[in-house]
């Protein structure tokens, strides 16, 4: 085997189809090239075409093919695929999400953005030097926070690969920390039932809900339904500014931080708060005044009730007496004992 150079000197002897010398070739086939960027082995440049010539030599006597008759044997270096073009947003449609809890096995599927020279195509590898492919659209966890890598070349229709592959990864952003404390009441804790004037159908309260720099996100007790009272001060989503009192029971909701923009990721854990609507007492039974009239001349007189209230030794009730049926104020007397 000789060089294209070693080839040309031989033909450039005199005269011109003498032996060239089998010390002077190749001692064998070339074996490989390096097809790197720069000189290869044979100081040929890369890509291009290196060209070697090939005689045969006769052992004993050290005689072998003219130069002239030389067989031709090209070998082509094509070039690499260009560097992939990454947009500046990313190469991947969206870049980040939010993180999910790890029981839920969150995924999230994106596509490539990336581009290649027209005539190439992209190819998609899990490691910098592996050789485990992926194609669009990749699959990420949501629930794993350390970088998630790909790595992209650009192929030509040679086959040829980019000769440094491009990194291009997805981050998972971190949820907030969960609201203190996880569970918690309202300022005040609880109100008596009723539409009255002791007894409003709402009452003013204030949450006790902690989301430090975060904001606060409130559902129904469901966790999922985003609350929305109407009126009384309330903003759809946030914590309420009055509770309606008109059915007794307990009041449950579920709250959540939620982070800064752009993705206003939720904390993974949710707070419950309650608010307690203690039942109205019944309506006192029926009951007599004695005496129930008089003369508006007559001397005043004692008068006595028989007004009472139902309830149990833990939690008594007592009558409570109003000059009117709309007074806020009841009579501070109590009840009536003089006949006017």
């Amino acid at each position: 085997w000789y060089t294209n150079q070693q080839h040309n000197d031989a033909l450039a002897t005199i005269p011109p189809l003498s032996p060239f010398g089998p010390l002077s070739g190749l001692s064998s086939d070339p074996g490989s090239v390096n097809t790197a960027s720069g000189f290869n082995n044979y100081g040929f440049t890369s890509p291009g075409t290196i060209v070697w010539w090939v005689a045969c030599l006769h052992q004993p006597t050290g005689c072998e093919t003219p130069a002239a008759k030389h067989v031709k044997v090209e070998f082509i270096i094509n070039p690499q695929g260009a560097t992939p073009t990454v947009p500046v947003s990313g190469g991947f449609s969206q870049m980040t999400t939010c993180e999910t809890a790890v029981a839920l096995n969150g995924t999230i599927q994106v596509t490539s953005t990336v581009t290649c020279p027209v005539g190439e195509t992209q190819k998609w590898y899990t490691t910098l030097a592996g050789n485990t492919v992926v194609t669009s659209p990749f699959t990420f966890d949501t629930d794993v926070l350390t970088d998630q890598d790909l790595y992209v070349v650009c192929v030509t229709a040679k086959g040829c690969e980019t000769l440094i592959r491009k990194k291009v990864t997805f981050k998972v952003t971190a949820a907030p920390a969960n609201p203190t404390p996880t569970t918690s009441t309202f300022s005040p804790a609880w109100a008596c039932q009723g539409s009255s004037p002791t007894s409003p159908a709402t009452v003013s309260v204030t949450d006790m809900v902690n989301c430090g720099a975060n904001t606060e996100k409130w559902y129904e007790q469901d966790g999922v339904t985003p609350l929305n009272f109407a009126g009384n001060g309330n903003v759809a989503g946030a914590a309420p500014a009055s509770l309606s009192t008109l059915m007794a029971g307990t009041q449950t909701y579920k709250v959540v931080c939620v982070g800064p923009a752009p993705l206003y990721c939720e904390s993974l854990g949710k707070a419950t708060i309650t608010f307690e609507v203690k039942p109205a007492p019944a309506k006192p039974a029926a009951f007599t005044i004695t005496p129930s009239a008089a003369c508006s001349t007559a001397p005043s007189v004692v008068m006595t009730n028989t007004a009472s209230c139902v309830g149990t030794q833990s939690e008594p009730q007592t009558p409570i007496w109003y000059a009117n049926a709309n007074d806020a104020t009841p009579i501070a007397t109590g009840a009536p004992n003089m006949t006017p």
